[in-house]
Protein backbone atom coordinates (compact mmCIF):
# COMPACT_ATOMS: atom_id res chain seq x y z
CA UNK A 1 0.00 0.00 0.00
CA UNK A 2 2.73 2.62 0.79
CA UNK A 3 4.48 1.77 -2.59
CA UNK A 4 1.43 2.31 -4.10
CA UNK A 5 0.92 5.94 -2.63
CA UNK A 6 4.54 6.14 -3.32
CA UNK A 7 4.45 5.74 -6.91
CA UNK A 8 0.74 7.93 -7.45
CA UNK A 9 2.38 10.46 -4.96
CA UNK A 10 5.55 10.52 -7.67
CA UNK A 11 3.18 10.29 -10.57
CA UNK A 12 1.20 13.50 -9.92
CA UNK A 13 4.51 15.63 -9.28
CA UNK A 14 5.41 14.48 -12.54
CA UNK A 15 2.40 15.48 -14.01
CA UNK A 16 2.57 18.82 -12.18
CA UNK A 17 5.52 19.52 -13.47
CA UNK A 18 5.43 18.72 -16.99
CA UNK A 19 2.26 20.87 -16.91
CA UNK A 20 4.01 23.98 -15.65
CA UNK A 21 6.07 26.49 -18.24
CA UNK A 22 9.49 26.89 -18.21
CA UNK A 23 11.84 29.48 -18.34
CA UNK A 24 15.56 28.84 -18.60
CA UNK A 25 18.01 31.38 -17.53
CA UNK A 26 21.18 32.42 -19.37
CA UNK A 27 22.87 32.03 -15.72
CA UNK A 28 21.70 28.40 -15.60
CA UNK A 29 18.50 28.90 -13.63
CA UNK A 30 14.82 27.12 -14.88
CA UNK A 31 12.10 28.90 -13.47
CA UNK A 32 9.04 26.97 -13.38
CA UNK A 33 5.91 29.61 -13.53
CA UNK A 34 2.77 30.14 -16.02
CA UNK A 35 3.94 32.28 -18.39
CA UNK A 36 0.98 35.62 -19.13
CA UNK A 37 2.60 37.32 -21.64
CA UNK A 38 5.39 37.87 -24.15
CA UNK A 39 6.86 40.82 -25.55
CA UNK A 40 10.13 42.50 -27.05
CA UNK A 41 11.22 43.27 -23.87
CA UNK A 42 9.83 40.71 -20.96
CA UNK A 43 8.60 37.17 -20.39
CA UNK A 44 5.66 38.18 -17.52
CA UNK A 45 5.05 34.97 -16.02
CA UNK A 46 3.02 33.85 -12.75
CA UNK A 47 4.22 32.27 -9.77
CA UNK A 48 2.74 30.18 -6.66
CA UNK A 49 3.00 31.58 -2.90
CA UNK A 50 1.69 30.89 0.24
CA UNK A 51 -0.03 34.61 -0.10
CA UNK A 52 -1.37 33.26 -3.05
CA UNK A 53 -0.11 33.99 -7.06
CA UNK A 54 2.67 36.74 -7.39
CA UNK A 55 3.43 38.16 -10.81
CA UNK A 56 6.77 39.37 -12.18
CA UNK A 57 8.76 39.65 -15.58
CA UNK A 58 12.72 38.97 -16.97
CA UNK A 59 13.79 40.90 -19.25
CA UNK A 60 14.14 38.80 -22.68
CA UNK A 61 18.15 39.26 -22.77
CA UNK A 62 18.73 37.38 -19.82
CA UNK A 63 16.57 34.28 -21.13
CA UNK A 64 18.15 31.23 -22.79
CA UNK A 65 14.79 29.71 -23.82
CA UNK A 66 11.38 28.97 -22.66
CA UNK A 67 8.75 26.76 -22.84
CA UNK A 68 5.29 26.29 -23.08
CA UNK A 69 3.77 22.32 -22.68
CA UNK A 70 0.36 23.61 -22.42
CA UNK A 71 0.11 25.18 -25.67
CA UNK A 72 2.05 21.95 -26.64
CA UNK A 73 5.06 24.33 -28.59
CA UNK A 74 8.10 23.20 -28.66
CA UNK A 75 11.14 25.21 -26.31
CA UNK A 76 12.00 28.34 -28.28
CA UNK A 77 15.51 29.93 -28.26
CA UNK A 78 15.10 33.21 -27.80
CA UNK A 79 17.64 34.02 -30.45
CA UNK A 80 14.38 33.15 -32.69
CA UNK A 81 11.98 34.67 -30.29
CA UNK A 82 8.18 34.74 -31.06
CA UNK A 83 7.21 38.47 -32.37
CA UNK A 84 4.64 40.36 -31.27
CA UNK A 85 2.75 39.69 -34.33
CA UNK A 86 2.72 35.66 -33.72
CA UNK A 87 1.59 36.59 -29.84
CA UNK A 88 -2.41 35.85 -29.37
CA UNK A 89 -4.42 39.49 -28.42
CA UNK A 90 -5.68 37.68 -25.40
CA UNK A 91 -1.42 36.60 -24.43
CA UNK A 92 -0.68 40.27 -25.49
CA UNK A 93 -2.88 41.74 -22.91
CA UNK A 94 -3.17 39.07 -20.12
CA UNK A 95 -2.21 40.50 -16.73
CA UNK A 96 -0.41 42.98 -18.16
CA UNK A 97 -1.11 45.42 -15.22
CA UNK A 98 1.43 43.23 -12.45
CA UNK A 99 4.23 45.14 -14.78
CA UNK A 100 3.22 48.85 -14.67
CA UNK A 101 5.23 50.43 -11.65
CA UNK A 102 4.35 53.83 -12.30
CA UNK A 103 0.95 55.36 -12.34
CA UNK A 104 0.08 58.95 -13.06
CA UNK A 105 -3.24 60.13 -12.57
CA UNK A 106 -4.94 62.99 -14.41
CA UNK A 107 -8.36 63.80 -12.61
CA UNK A 108 -11.60 65.90 -13.32
CA UNK A 109 -15.10 65.98 -11.17
CA UNK A 110 -17.55 66.93 -9.20
CA UNK A 111 -16.75 68.03 -5.16
CA UNK A 112 -19.17 68.20 -2.40
CA UNK A 113 -18.37 70.22 0.40
CA UNK A 114 -20.51 68.49 3.77
CA UNK A 115 -20.69 71.33 5.91
CA UNK A 116 -19.32 75.12 6.84
CA UNK A 117 -22.30 77.25 5.80
CA UNK A 118 -24.95 76.23 8.56
CA UNK A 119 -26.18 80.05 8.91
CA UNK A 120 -26.16 81.10 5.27
CA UNK A 121 -29.10 80.68 3.25
CA UNK A 122 -29.54 77.51 1.59
CA UNK A 123 -29.89 78.52 -1.62
CA UNK A 124 -26.17 79.93 -0.96
CA UNK A 125 -24.55 77.24 0.88
CA UNK A 126 -25.22 75.05 -2.18
CA UNK A 127 -23.09 77.39 -4.28
CA UNK A 128 -20.39 77.62 -1.79
CA UNK A 129 -20.54 73.78 -1.14
CA UNK A 130 -20.04 72.69 -5.17
CA UNK A 131 -16.96 72.54 -6.52
CA UNK A 132 -15.08 72.16 -9.92
CA UNK A 133 -12.36 69.80 -9.07
CA UNK A 134 -8.70 69.36 -10.46
CA UNK A 135 -6.07 66.54 -9.56
CA UNK A 136 -3.13 64.65 -10.00
CA UNK A 137 -1.54 62.26 -8.17
CA UNK A 138 2.20 60.51 -9.09
CA UNK A 139 2.41 56.68 -7.72
CA UNK A 140 5.11 54.24 -7.06
CA UNK A 141 4.13 50.38 -6.86
CA UNK A 142 7.15 48.50 -5.56
CA UNK A 143 5.34 45.34 -5.68
CA UNK A 144 2.12 44.27 -7.63
CA UNK A 145 -0.20 45.09 -5.00
CA UNK A 146 1.40 47.85 -2.65
CA UNK A 147 2.44 51.16 -3.34
CA UNK A 148 2.90 55.02 -2.45
CA UNK A 149 2.41 58.53 -3.50
CA UNK A 150 2.30 62.01 -3.54
CA UNK A 151 -1.36 63.32 -4.58
CA UNK A 152 -2.51 67.24 -5.37
CA UNK A 153 -6.22 68.05 -6.14
CA UNK A 154 -7.33 71.96 -5.86
CA UNK A 155 -10.58 72.72 -5.83
CA UNK A 156 -12.52 75.64 -6.25
CA UNK A 157 -16.20 77.56 -6.72
CA UNK A 158 -17.55 80.73 -7.48
CA UNK A 159 -20.42 82.18 -5.64
CA UNK A 160 -22.57 85.30 -5.27
CA UNK A 161 -25.70 86.08 -3.74
CA UNK A 162 -27.78 89.20 -3.29
CA UNK A 163 -29.42 88.45 0.24
CA UNK A 164 -33.19 89.52 1.36
CA UNK A 165 -32.82 92.41 4.62
CA UNK A 166 -33.01 89.41 6.68
CA UNK A 167 -30.06 88.04 5.84
CA UNK A 168 -28.42 91.61 4.66
CA UNK A 169 -28.58 92.97 8.44
CA UNK A 170 -27.25 89.58 9.98
CA UNK A 171 -24.20 89.36 7.40
CA UNK A 172 -23.63 93.32 7.35
CA UNK A 173 -23.71 93.10 3.73
CA UNK A 174 -26.73 93.67 1.02
CA UNK A 175 -24.42 91.77 -1.68
CA UNK A 176 -21.39 89.10 -1.65
CA UNK A 177 -19.07 87.68 -4.14
CA UNK A 178 -16.91 85.18 -3.39
CA UNK A 179 -14.54 82.66 -4.40
CA UNK A 180 -13.72 79.57 -2.85
CA UNK A 181 -10.69 77.48 -3.19
CA UNK A 182 -8.94 74.38 -1.58
CA UNK A 183 -5.82 73.18 -2.56
CA UNK A 184 -4.90 69.81 -1.22
CA UNK A 185 -1.45 67.98 -1.03
CA UNK A 186 -0.15 64.17 1.01
CA UNK A 187 1.19 61.61 0.98
CA UNK A 188 -0.24 58.12 0.12
CA UNK A 189 -0.05 54.47 1.23
CA UNK A 190 -1.97 52.71 -1.95
CA UNK A 191 -3.13 48.85 -2.15
CA UNK A 192 -4.02 47.54 -6.04
CA UNK A 193 -6.14 44.69 -7.01
CA UNK A 194 -6.08 43.25 -10.63
CA UNK A 195 -9.60 42.66 -11.77
CA UNK A 196 -9.35 40.28 -15.06
CA UNK A 197 -6.68 41.24 -17.41
CA UNK A 198 -7.04 45.03 -18.20
CA UNK A 199 -9.08 46.05 -14.79
CA UNK A 200 -8.31 47.07 -11.49
CA UNK A 201 -8.86 48.71 -7.90
CA UNK A 202 -6.89 50.78 -6.45
CA UNK A 203 -7.46 51.83 -2.53
CA UNK A 204 -5.57 54.67 -0.82
CA UNK A 205 -5.13 56.49 2.76
CA UNK A 206 -3.91 59.67 2.63
CA UNK A 207 -2.71 61.94 5.03
CA UNK A 208 -2.20 65.95 4.25
CA UNK A 209 -2.24 69.66 4.39
CA UNK A 210 -5.65 71.23 3.39
CA UNK A 211 -5.02 75.15 2.57
CA UNK A 212 -8.55 77.06 2.59
CA UNK A 213 -8.71 80.54 0.29
CA UNK A 214 -11.66 82.89 0.44
CA UNK A 215 -11.22 85.64 -1.20
CA UNK A 216 -14.83 88.49 -2.32
CA UNK A 217 -16.29 91.56 -2.36
CA UNK A 218 -19.13 92.93 -0.01
CA UNK A 219 -21.51 95.27 -1.66
CA UNK A 220 -19.58 94.72 -5.10
CA UNK A 221 -16.53 96.99 -3.76
CA UNK A 222 -15.26 96.07 -0.29
CA UNK A 223 -12.44 93.51 0.03
CA UNK A 224 -12.85 90.57 2.55
CA UNK A 225 -10.87 87.07 2.62
CA UNK A 226 -10.50 84.32 4.62
CA UNK A 227 -7.33 82.05 4.57
CA UNK A 228 -7.21 78.74 7.06
CA UNK A 229 -5.34 75.59 6.67
CA UNK A 230 -5.60 72.09 8.40
CA UNK A 231 -4.61 68.63 8.73
CA UNK A 232 -6.71 66.30 5.87
CA UNK A 233 -7.18 62.76 5.63
CA UNK A 234 -8.53 61.35 2.76
CA UNK A 235 -10.01 57.48 2.37
CA UNK A 236 -10.66 56.62 -1.69
CA UNK A 237 -11.14 53.98 -4.45
CA UNK A 238 -10.43 54.36 -7.97
CA UNK A 239 -11.30 51.23 -10.39
CA UNK A 240 -8.94 51.55 -13.63
CA UNK A 241 -9.92 49.98 -17.34
CA UNK A 242 -6.87 49.73 -19.08
CA UNK A 243 -7.19 50.15 -22.89
CA UNK A 244 -3.64 49.66 -23.68
CA UNK A 245 -0.42 48.61 -21.43
CA UNK A 246 0.31 52.26 -20.80
CA UNK A 247 -3.05 54.63 -20.66
CA UNK A 248 -6.17 53.66 -18.54
CA UNK A 249 -8.95 55.92 -17.93
CA UNK A 250 -10.87 55.41 -14.55
CA UNK A 251 -13.50 56.24 -12.45
CA UNK A 252 -12.80 57.78 -8.79
CA UNK A 253 -14.32 57.74 -5.22
CA UNK A 254 -13.04 59.79 -2.41
CA UNK A 255 -13.82 60.63 1.23
CA UNK A 256 -12.15 63.81 2.60
CA UNK A 257 -12.32 64.43 6.55
CA UNK A 258 -10.95 67.97 8.19
CA UNK A 259 -11.55 70.63 10.23
CA UNK A 260 -9.99 74.56 10.48
CA UNK A 261 -10.30 75.75 14.34
CA UNK A 262 -8.33 79.18 13.28
CA UNK A 263 -8.16 81.21 9.76
CA UNK A 264 -7.11 85.06 8.82
CA UNK A 265 -9.37 87.45 7.88
CA UNK A 266 -9.56 91.51 6.83
CA UNK A 267 -10.33 91.93 10.57
CA UNK A 268 -7.92 89.68 12.24
CA UNK A 269 -7.20 86.15 13.39
CA UNK A 270 -10.22 84.20 14.73
CA UNK A 271 -9.55 81.27 16.84
CA UNK A 272 -11.97 78.35 17.28
CA UNK A 273 -14.47 78.89 13.82
CA UNK A 274 -14.95 74.66 13.88
CA UNK A 275 -14.87 75.48 10.39
CA UNK A 276 -15.84 72.03 8.63
CA UNK A 277 -13.98 71.52 5.22
CA UNK A 278 -14.55 67.60 5.10
CA UNK A 279 -15.90 66.82 1.05
CA UNK A 280 -16.64 63.59 -0.93
CA UNK A 281 -15.15 63.66 -4.63
CA UNK A 282 -16.27 62.41 -7.63
CA UNK A 283 -13.70 62.12 -10.06
CA UNK A 284 -12.93 60.94 -13.72
CA UNK A 285 -9.75 60.66 -15.38
CA UNK A 286 -6.86 59.01 -17.60
CA UNK A 287 -3.60 57.42 -15.91
CA UNK A 288 -0.27 57.00 -17.65
CA UNK A 289 0.95 53.72 -16.68
CA UNK A 290 4.88 52.56 -16.74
Amino acid sequence: MKKVLFFLLVSIMCLASQAQDQIITKAGDTINCKITRISSAYIHFQIADITGPIRTRIEREKVQSYFQPEEQQPQVEIGDPKTEEEVSLNDRFANYNESNRFRIVFNTGFTYQFGGYENHPKSYANQLRTFVHLGTDIQFFPTDRFGFGIKYNRTSTPAQENFNPFFAQAFGTNSIEEKVRFHYIGFSLLGRQPRGSDQYIIYSITGGQVMYRDDGFKDNNVPFFEHGETFGLELAVAYDYAMSENLAIGLGLALNLGRINEYDTTNGTISGVNFDVSRFDITLGLRLLK
